[in-house]
């Protein structure tokens, strides 16, 4: 059963919550009035010295805006670029009155960007001005627009305007700024949310050297409570090792549980009630390869399985209970090893 939590593979950084825009869609409430506060190059070090030597094969670099930093940027490619990581820096495009934030990237042929054009959408003059900014590293950026209308956003029209450049839109999400716009889509059933490809495979590194087992998109609200009694939490370095970290990510029964019978399958096993449903949820084994199956559950309410990790991580007591009684526990380690067993077999039969 150790091997259920491997070694993350991804390492995400957030800089700073910095920003110079507002975002309608910004889960992570960025902003100009927030403080500069910003990750600490020891600590970013310590992370990819430890993490490379285990296959890491990404680090992230959000915010806030990274680019309003750009000695900090430089020194953690330069971190990376020593360890022939790759590395993808989010930024919003409002280095586009001063472009020469952008040389510590042009500097690092190991990073990419990818530029978020929501917030001017509509004004098809500033988008022009921030894509032909880019000038040679407009090879290595993509796009992403969100869309903060809910109803929809025309690629081909949105391509017209960038020219070149393809354009992924992405959903929202109820998280920070974004619980107030409008809602994506109907409710999706509980079996129909997509599985957690991130929790236990992803760290995230804040600016408060607080270290998380997720980058999902309601970490940075437990981040700001400062919940460090829930799963997700790993430790701080400066007081914690990346040992210490570790240790708590590997004997993480919680997380072992959502990597294998999944996020409801922790709740019915803890009894907790999500948002109108009873504590009994038919689950299914959490496979990889081949989805989550199992029987139609009536509408769950949520868009995304990170809304859904939101409520059950919420559920401190119960949570705590599951792993603090013998009895509890007992059961909950034994459907981990059945179930990884089954996932193991499955997972043999799918790639033969």
């Amino acid at each position: 059963m150790n091997d259920v939590i491997e070694i993350p593979k991804m390492l995400v950084i957030y800089c700073t919550f910095k920003c110079d825009l507002s975002c309608a869609h910004c889960y992570t409430e960025s902003g100009p009035d927030v403080e500069d506060a910003t990750v600490k190059p020891e600590h970013v070090k310590e992370l990819v010295d430890e993490l490379a030597g285990h296959g890491l094969t990404e680090v992230v670099l959000e915010g806030g805006e990274p680019t309003l930093f750009p000695d900090l940027m430089e020194q953690i490619l330069e971190i990376c670029e020593s360890h022939d990581i790759k590395v993808l820096v989010r930024t919003n495009g409002s280095w586009v009155q001063d472009p020469s934030r952008l040389d510590p990237i042009r500097r690092h042929k190991n990073a990419r960007l990818e530029l978020t054009i929501s917030q001017f959408l509509g004004n098809d003059d500033r988008v022009i001005a921030i894509t032909d900014a880019l000038g040679d590293l407009s090879e290595r950026t993509s796009i992403v627009a969100y869309d903060i209308s809910g109803s929809g956003m025309p690629l081909g029209e949105l391509e017209k305007v960038t020219g070149k450049f393809q354009v992924a839109t992405a959903q929202t999400y109820r998280f920070g700024r974004a619980v107030k716009l409008p809602v994506h889509q109907a409710p999706r059933s509980l079996i129909d949310l997509p599985v957690c490809r991130v929790l236990g495979a992803t760290m995230t590194l804040f600016p408060d050297s607080t270290v998380w087992a997720c980058d999902g998109f309601m970490v940075r609200q437990l981040q700001k409570k400062r919940a460090y009694s829930t799963p997700l939490y790993l430790g701080t370095l400066g007081t914690d090792s990346f040992e210490d970290c570790m240790d708590r990510l590997r004997s993480n029964l919680i997380l072992k549980l959502i990597r294998t019978i999944g996020h409801f399958g922790v709740a019915e096993l803890a009894g907790i009630t999500i948002e109108g449903h009873g504590p009994k949820f038919r689950r299914s084994i959490n496979l990889p390869i081949m989805g989550q199956h199992g029987h139609k559950q009536p509408a769950s309410g949520f868009e995304h399985i990170c809304e859904a990790c939101a409520s059950i991580m919420s559920s401190e007591t119960e949570l705590q209970r599951l792993q603090g009684d013998p009895a509890s526990r007992a059961r909950a380690v034994d459907e981990v090893e059945r179930a990884w067993e089954l996932r193991q077999r499955l997972f043999t039969l799918a790639t033969a």
